[in-house]
């Protein structure tokens, strides 16, 4: 009744299936490389915007400590000032922690030992083609995770086929021929093979 054809099916679908998910792991592995690695650029960025920034306070303070010598400030903006230079100290060990973290990631991904020394460029690369408005559909029928999705429903509905046909009833064919010796020939000759069997 298609019981048979129907469990090849499945198990055909579900190779399929697994074989999309194998190339999606692949993918993911390399996404996460690729955020990890521009995250890494940003973060080095953001940490020499963050560096620039406390050297200009503190060239600031500096301005502040003059001013009040002059007469011209007061100690509140030279205090106001070295708070700020504080604050900003601590928030550029955010940012160096959290920079650390991210090459850890990158060489964890990478197959090395995350020790945080891997060093990454500190600017973007410019973008030399541009980037289209839309895409073709095929685009998104051929991810693998949507190929994988496929044949797992396709894996489910020849399970149900075969399911159905569970349920049928079953046809067996056999057949058999044989034959039995006796000592009764001894008596009479007709009954020299006594037993001829054969069935269907």
């Amino acid at each position: 009744w298609g019981k048979n054809k129907s469990s090849q099916m499945a198990s055909t679908s579900s190779y399929f299936s697994a074989k999309h998910q194998n190339t999606l792991l692949h993918q993911s592995i390399a996404g996460m490389i690729a955020k990890a690695y521009f995250l890494n650029i940003a973060g080095n960025i953001q940490e020499n915007k963050i560096e620039s920034y406390i050297q200009k306070t503190k060239d600031l303070e500096k301005l502040y400590i003059i001013q009040k010598k002059v007469g011209t400030a007061n100690a509140i903006d030279v205090s106001n000032i070295s708070a700020e230079i504080i604050s900003l100290q601590g928030y550029l060990e955010k940012i160096k922690n959290a920079n650390m973290q991210s090459r850890r990631s990158l060489e964890l991904l990478t197959g090395k030992y995350p020790e945080g020394k891997l060093e990454t460029q500190n600017f973007f690369n410019s973008v030399k083609s541009s980037i289209p408005a839309s895409f073709p559909l095929e685009l998104l029928e051929n991810r693998s995770d949507i190929q994988a999705s496929h044949f797992q429903i396709e894996k489910a509905f020849y399970e149900v086929q075969e399911a159905k046909a569970a349920r049928l009833p079953s046809l067996n064919i056999s057949s058999s021929l044989g034959s039995a010796e006796s000592n009764v020939e001894s008596i009479n000759s007709l009954f020299s093979n006594p037993l001829i069997k054969v069935g269907g």
